[in-house]
């Protein structure tokens, strides 16, 4: 299939619209315009945010409608075989530093499809570097440290060397006062505090003193513990995944042998916040004890209450260890 965004030419077939991709889309709508339907999200381009805004919304159960205005999925991320040779006609590289995209590649188990392109140990390595001068042509090694070194001097700027340039232009309070503040935020010394760094948090508050308020307006309640940051981000990570191992162990029959999951069962409850899945797991607990009486599991079942009580403040394998201990295996 062929979308029909730009171009293509071949030696046999010469010039034509339209460029081959399997992004591209058949039928154009999944929609039945003579049949009324009520979405709870519209998603506007397909692109790769787009995709997985739509997606996740449709797995939490949403009625999702997504809306592209081109032939093919993809946005600026898709890719072309033209005549047997592969074409990237957008995204090209990844890296595990692009987080968004690393965790989708994760997702669908694709990292075994990867493989390493910037290797100039094979094939041309030439890089032509034109300036009023002339051209000259240069190896890819030689590109490197030209770009290195001209991108270090770019950056190479501290508060201190700010300071500097405009000290005749500050009050004494100004300067002592924002001097403060920038060492508060960047936890180093005017030497060593990044001047791009401070940029960064100045477009976060709207290049606006007055909105560096928002940036310190809410903090967790933790009554001294300091731990619910932390906290939150468990729940969080619980609930996704407490789900998951629900649906992998409904189908397990409660017959020998699967006293072996009694210390997941455990865990599976410890970790649950949501009271469906404390008593999921529980009576999942509960079901080995009937054909093996092992002493452990109602010693789990009642630490269970001591591990959700403190579950605000301290993690279970902390509360089984001092308050509850206990053996399930």
């Amino acid at each position: 299939m062929s979308s029909r965004d730009g171009y293509s030419w071949t030696q046999a077939q010469g010039l034509k619209a339209g460029v081959p991709c399997i992004g591209a889309i058949q039928p154009p709508t999944t929609v039945n315009p003579t049949t009324p339907q009520t979405f709870d999200v519209i998603v506007v381009g397909a692109g790769h945010c787009g995709l997985t805004a739509a997606r996740d919304a449709s797995l939490s159960g949403l009625e999702v409608l997504l809306l592209e205005g081109r032939d093919r999925i993809g946005g600026r991320s898709w890719s072309s075989n033209i005549g047997g040779y592969p074409f990237e006609m957008g995204g090209t590289w990844v890296h595990w530093g692009q987080p968004n995209v690393w965790r989708e590649i994760m997702r669908y188990q694709m990292q075994d499809e990867l493989e390493v392109s910037y290797d100039f140990a094979k094939g041309i390595n030439k890089f032509i570097l034109t300036n009023a001068e002339g051209s000259q042509k240069l190896t890819h090694d030689k590109e490197d440290a030209i770009m290195e070194s001209g991108l270090c001097k770019l950056v190479n700027v501290d508060v201190a060397d700010r300071i500097a340039e405009i000290k005749d232009s500050l009050t004494w309070n100004e300067r002592i006062g924002f001097e403060a503040s920038v060492l508060l935020c960047s936890g180093g010394t005017l030497e060593t505090a990044s001047f791009f760094e401070f940029l960064h948090r100045w477009a976060l508050s709207e290049y606006s003193y007055e909105c560096i308020r928002y940036l310190v307006k809410y903090k967790f309640r933790g009554d001294g513990c300091g731990h619910w940051p932390c906290h939150q981000c468990i729940k969080v990570h619980a609930e996704v995944r407490n789900p998951e191992l629900r649906q992998t162990v409904l189908g397990l029959k409660n017959v020998k042998g699967t006293h072996a999951l009694v210390w997941t069962y455990s865990i599976g409850a410890a970790e649950s916040f949501l009271p469906e899945h404390r008593e999921f797991f529980s009576e999942r607990l509960k079901a080995p004890y009937e054909y093996t009486r092992f002493g452990g599991i109602p010693a789990a079942l009642e630490a269970l209450k001591t591990v959700w009580a403190e579950q605000a403040v301290r993690r279970w394998t902390d509360v089984v260890v001092s308050d509850a201990p206990i053996l399930v295996m």
